[in-house]
């Protein structure tokens, strides 16, 4: 690996990158926080529960959180341990993360390649990225996955370049903790085996005897989080097994995102397209003139030999298995899930190394290659692409905010009027996320009519008695703790109980009509 000094020009030039990154993304997010969802609502509650010592688990129901591993709530806690509030602190750590991982990837470029063309592009596209914008602009802990993963990854690949012990510690310590930030982390686990094990120059038990070591320090927390979630939960983390192949919406909805990549600006879709599956060809062109040159040099050893296949290959792995994961997720367990940028972050971040490395790498080996005047032209066109593509999101974070806590919530007079309400009494509403995250209130969901990835026609579906019988208790509950209903006009789902239902199914009184929504309290109790 090229040494890279710590007050070179490129350092200086990668660390201007870095905090113009980390001030346009705390300028962007300052006047509405960062984005929030039901998922973003589940970890700040973890954290607030950790903060109380109450272990990690749920507003509202209390119950111990096994959906999602514990990481991200406990280091928003440990800020909220030195008295930040956890929404802020969520938006100071993802300010620092933005900064953190733009900085890398240009440093892990430089490191493998020496130029400071190919890093400083790097650290430029992921600051103008828009899926790394909307990734850290929520409340959630793929910014910590992304620093954590692609860390110990670069670290791996060190020890296999040096066969220095304390780099493959370094590695499995980081990959540990990323996969107590997502479960997705096994992705990593399972990457870091299979580099080990076939791009290692080592003899068998040498790789055979470090795989067995990498295993064991990167999985052993994770199977420790898990026997903690059967021993509290009986359960794994919290999924049921529902097969289901992903729908035609999805596998649009991931052409999209994929060809967002390479065409950030709104361009029609038909011509994303055809640029992806172009640019792709070209791709898979030079790696196998890349791979060739290395065969020649190498012969079959040359995974193990080139540092430039092997740190490449390392990523374009975790990719493949990340890919799968994610297909796997929605077959197994809810086909419904987006194909969005944040889901998919981990695999930008890989791709684009591995991308720029290929690219380097096959301008080294042919210099006057006639594609090369393509490839400069290309890459300041994406360069420009990407800067005047991010320019608008960055307005938009910073305009409106986005998700449950953006502006249009927070300025919600249905939100304001939910803060006014006693704060002993018991609430529900179709918005507990809306309410939970804009009021710091606990708030008490209504029951969903039917499972939304059992029930594709909305239309033709049938609410259970589940969902009758759990109406009766939440009238029983209003009445007993002289409880409210808020309903929030904007949040009609097709799985969720209707404005109409719930006047027809419960006898309730509106005490306040809003502009966009409705506060009730059940008839004869007190207001």
């Amino acid at each position: 690996m090229n040494q890279t000094k710590i007050f070179s020009p490129f350092v200086l030039c990668l660390l201007a990158i870095s905090l113009l990154g980390t001030l346009l993304f705390f300028m962007a997010t300052a006047p509405w926080g960062l984005g929030g969802s039901s998922d973003s609502a589940s970890y700040i509650a973890g954290a607030e529960s950790i903060l109380k010592g109450q272990g990690y688990r749920t507003y509202a129901s209390h119950r111990a959180i096994t959906q999602w591993p514990p990481y991200f709530s406990f280091s928003l806690a440990v800020m909220g341990f030195f008295g930040i509030p956890l929404l802020e602190g969520a938006r100071f750590l993802h300010t620092v993360l933005f900064g953190a991982n733009i900085f890398l990837v240009g440093l892990f470029l430089h490191k493998i390649t020496g130029s400071t063309l190919t890093a400083l592009l790097g650290a430029w596209l992921m600051l103008t990225s828009i899926t790394m914008l909307q990734t850290h602009a929520v409340i959630m802990p793929e910014p910590w996955f992304i620093f954590l993963g692609s860390t110990g990854l670069y670290f791996l690949i060190e020890y296999l370049e040096t066969g220095l012990k304390n780099l493959l510690f370094a590695s499995s310590v980081l990959i540990a903790l990323a996969c107590l930030d997502k479960y997705a982390g096994i992705c990593l686990i399972a990457t870091g085996i299979f580099a080990i094990l076939f791009l290692n120059p080592k003899n068998f038990q040498s790789r055979l005897k470090e795989s067995v070591t990498f295993m064991t320090l990167t999985f052993l927390p994770l199977a420790a989080w898990l026997a903690r979630n059967h021993f509290l939960a009986s359960d794994l983390i919290n999924q049921e097994l529902i097969i289901s192949v992903p729908t035609n919406v999805y596998w649009l909805e991931l052409m999209g995102t994929l060809s967002s990549w390479v065409a950030p600006l709104p361009f029609p879709q038909a011509l994303r397209y055809a640029f992806f599956f172009l640019v792709l060809a070209m791709t898979l062109f030079v790696a196998g003139l890349v791979i060739r040159h290395g065969f020649q040099e190498y012969s079959f050893k040359l995974f193990a030999q080139d540092k430039f296949l092997r740190f490449i290959s390392v990523w374009v792995i975790f990719m493949a298995l990340n890919s799968a994961l994610e297909l796997a997720f929605r077959i197994f367990m809810d086909p419904k899930s987006p194909a969005n940028d944040r889901h998919l972050s981990s695999i930008f971040v890989a791709g684009l190394m591995a991308f720029l490395v290929s690219t380097y790498r096959f301008f080294q080996i042919y210099p006057n290659h006639p594609i090369r005047k393509t490839g400069f032209v290309f890459f300041l066109l994406l360069g420009c692409a990407y800067t005047f593509g991010a320019i608008p999101k960055y307005r938009e974070l910073y305009q409106e905010g986005g998700r449950y806590t953006a502006r249009v919530w927070k300025t919600s007079p249905t939100v304001l009027a939910v803060k006014l309400l006693p704060s002993d009494t018991r609430i529900y509403t179709n918005g507990p996320t809306v309410v939970y995250l804009n009021t710091q209130r606990e708030a008490f969901s209504f029951p969903k009519k039917y499972d939304r990835r059992l029930a594709p026609d909305f239309q033709s579906a049938k609410p259970s008695q589940q969902y009758f019988s759990r109406l009766e208790k939440i009238k029983q509950r209003l009445i007993s703790t002289n409880g409210y209903v808020v309903f929030f006009d904007k949040l009609v789902r097709e799985y969720t109980i209707t404005k109409n239902e719930l006047e027809q199914d419960l006898p309730l009184v509106p005490i306040l009509q809003l502009s966009d929504g409705t506060i009730y309290k059940m008839n004869g109790t007190k207001t």
